[in-house]
């Protein structure tokens, strides 16, 4: 039976600036489709320094898609970070605040993404300077391939998934210029 897994049609917006406001993300999300709700959290204005983090939940799952692409736009003082947030429905705001978590409760595991295989595994080994992040993929193991290369234990979580998706090319001789669908079908 093939993997028929839901699309997400909810976005969790992270590193907002503490001056922003749930109708300033709402009409800034709009912008890609038709959004149905929102939630910023958390909803008491206490402490000023605090970080928010926000849902928004789309009509369709192609808008969480497009909206993706908004990562790193800068929103007041701080570039944006969307990830698709798996549930259909907006967390309450105990459990968005401890989704949100840079870290995850488990000491050393990073929080799996979306788009990684729930056997792939992300690590933080070592100690004091010498931290960094192993990425643990049974495929690869049993392929004999070499594991990702590690990351220093600084890296966003939310980054790891692109970095690993990442293809570096290098001494090439171009005799003419080739388009990147060239040079994969090389």
């Amino acid at each position: 039976m093939a993997d028929e897994r839901r699309k997400p049609v909810v976005v969790q917006v992270t590193n907002i600036s503490p001056n922003i406001t749930e109708d300033q993300i709402k009409h800034f999300l709009e912008y890609v489709g038709r959004v149905k709700e929102t939630k910023l959290y958390p909803e008491s204005d206490g402490d000023p320094n605090q970080t928010k983090v926000a849902y928004v939940r789309y009509e369709s799952s192609e808008h969480v898609e497009v909206a993706l692409h908004l990562t790193n736009t800068v929103m007041v003082d701080r570039a944006l970070i969307l990830v698709p947030y798996p549930d259909e429905n907006i967390p309450d705001e105990m459990k968005a605040l401890r989704v949100a978590a840079p870290m995850s409760t488990v000491a050393g595991m990073l929080p799996p993404t979306l788009e990684w295989p729930s056997n792939v595994v992300n690590m933080v080994c070592g100690s004091g300077s010498s931290q960094t992040i192993h990425t643990i993929d049974p495929k690869l193991i049993e392929l004999g391939l070499p594991q990702y290369p590690n990351l220093p234990s600084k890296t966003d979580p939310s980054k790891i998934e692109e970095i690993r998706r990442t293809i570096y090319v290098s001494n090439l001789i171009l005799r003419y210029v080739l388009s990147a669908e060239h040079l994969f079908n090389i």
